[in-house]
């Protein structure tokens, strides 16, 4: 029961975004972190930030965060 209730609530705080560009200047932390606060406002604060997939020149790999809402 318990191993089911952490699965729900690690899910719940959970988001995979498709689209954003990955960036050379910028950590995927900031860029997902200044989308939220831009288009959202709101201010999450990130546990894990991991990019999904391998990386290839012509696609974009969706971004998986992990937060908790402030």
């Amino acid at each position: 029961v318990y191993v089911d209730q952490s699965e729900q609530k690690r899910r719940e705080s959970s988001l995979i975004v498709s689209s954003l560009q990955e960036s050379k200047t910028q950590t995927d932390k900031l860029i997902f972190t200044n989308l939220c606060s831009e288009e959202f406002n709101m201010q999450p604060d990130i546990v894990i930030t991991k990019r999904l997939g391998r990386a290839q020149p012509t696609k974009i790999r969706p971004l998986l965060q992990r937060w908790v809402i402030n």
